[in-house]
């Protein structure tokens, strides 16, 4: 079986969290949670900043009646990429603000470690039920490959995944 999701496609595992009550939107209410959790954190360590789209949406998705666990997976993933490669932590005031990376980075040795752990959390997300591996793909493929202008094949090799 392949480790990479652009690589190859395999079944992933049914959620752990089906076997907890279901929220009014049709996602288990652990996922609800987990993904408002997130949210909420991210909020506050905002420090008064702009939030970005991202974190917008993903609040927009806790509150809404339709979400599916892959909605609010895919939510939650989107919004860690972007804070892992978009904002700096400030480890003293327990807060984050927008850095000036570009929209279009060169592949270093920094970024290849934020790629392979964003890549390895989506791969974690997968087995366990919050993302499928399609959505993953297309995740690992328009928000890290594009980034470093590398297709799904060439971010694999690069990333050693």
């Amino acid at each position: 079986v392949a480790r990479s999701p652009c690589a190859a496609r395999r079944t992933p595992r049914r959620p752990a969290a089906a076997a907890v009550s279901m929220s009014d939107s049709g996602a288990p209410e652990q996922v609800v949670q987990m993904a408002q959790s997130q949210a909420e954190k991210l909020r506050s360590m905002l420090a008064g900043a702009a939030p970005p789209p991202e974190l917008e949406r993903l609040e927009a998705l806790v509150k809404s009646a339709t979400a599916s666990t892959n909605d609010l997976g895919k939510g939650m993933y989107e919004l860690l990429t972007t804070m892992t490669l978009d904002y700096d932590a400030d480890a003293e005031t327990n807060s984050i603000e927008k850095n000036d990376a570009p929209a279009s980075l060169e592949p270093t040795a920094e970024l290849q470690k934020k790629m392979t752990y964003l890549y390895t959390y989506g791969m974690r997300m997968t087995a366990s039920g919050l993302l499928d591996v399609d959505t993953l793909k297309d995740l690992i493929v328009a928000r890290l490959g594009d980034r470093v202008g590398m297709t799904g094949e060439q971010l694999d090799e690069w990333l050693d995944v």
